[in-house]
C-alpha cells in the first residue's frame, strides 16, 4: 500500500534526499486500522500532514469524526 502512494518517490529518496522510514509509516497505518476496527463509531479520519523522515514518522495533526450519539 505504501509503495502505491503518489508520494512514493519522495519516500525513496527523490533527487538525493534521504530515504524515509517506510516501516514507521506502515506502523502508523496498521495502528490506524486497528483503531478503526475497535471503534466502530469512527466515520472519518484526516491525518494531515504525516511527516516521514529517515528516523521515523509523526502525525502533526489529526481530525476524527465519529457517529452522532444513537446512530
Amino acid at each position: 500500500m505504501v509503495n502505491e502512494l503518489r508520494c512514493q518517490k519522495l519516500l525513496d529518496g527523490y533527487r538525493g534526499a534521504p530515504v524515509a522510514d517506510k516501516r514507521a509509516l506502515e506502523e502508523i497505518l496498521a495502528r490506524l486500522s486497528h483503531l478503526v476496527t475497535q471503534h466502530l463509531s469512527i466515520r472519518e479520519i484526516d491525518l494531515n500532514p504525516v511527516v516521514v523522515t529517515p528516523k521515523g514518522a509523526v502525525l502533526v495533526d489529526c481530525r476524527v469524526r465519529v457517529a452522532e450519539a444513537g446512530l
